[in-house]
């Protein structure tokens, strides 16, 4: 019996997509997935959402219109999309933005900036893959930011008593933002 191996890897993305996405993977949330997403929220009472890599807002903003009522706090670095962002959340006192991109040591960070408005920016390179699957992302600069530790930023982002979701979009920054929230560096 012939296994037909690149049939298998495609029906195995496109089910890891299909679970990854309600819970926040990177790109556009779609709508039809936020009502679950909120009732997961609600379910394990969930106070506070972290928006990593918050970009113009998109996240938090399907939150609020499928139901979710709780604190949000959205961290952009990068003044474009956050100047939208913080129109966003102008008129919603349960939300907040900081100016900040998160990591593992506090202090300047160089970000790539992408040709898509800034969407798929990253502190890390592009990987081939992704220039020719999206050409239109490519990366047109580089800009200084300032990076914070999860940990470092804690106290005064979070209360007593919240329960937190972290949702990043950090286009493969993800191991960086965890060892970020995890105690003092210690090496």
């Amino acid at each position: 019996m012939s296994i037909d191996l690149p049939a298998v890897r495609d029906r195995a993305r496109t089910a890891l997509r299909r679970l990854a996405r309600p819970l926040g993977a990177p790109g556009r949330p779609a709508d039809d997935d936020g009502p679950r997403l909120v009732r997961l929220l609600r379910r394990y009472e969930i106070d506070l959402v972290l928006d990593v890599g918050a970009h113009s807002g998109a996240y938090g903003t399907m939150l609020r219109r499928c139901g979710y009522e709780g604190r949000i706090v959205s961290f952009e670095p990068l003044r474009e999309p956050r100047a939208e962002l913080r129109l966003r959340a102008a008129e919603d006192p349960f939300w907040s933005v900081l100016p900040y991109a998160l990591g593992d040591r506090a202090g300047p960070l160089t970000l790539n900036i992408a040709g898509d408005a800034g969407l798929s920016s990253s502190a890390l390179a592009m990987l081939p893959r992704h220039r020719s699957a999206a050409p239109h992302a490519a990366y047109t600069g580089t800009r200084s930011v300032e990076a914070q530790r999860l940990d470092g930023l804690w106290e005064g982002v979070t209360a007593p008593g919240e329960r937190v979701f972290l949702r990043l979009a950090v286009q493969g920054y993800e191991h960086e933002v965890l060892r970020g929230a995890g105690g003092p560096k210690t090496c």
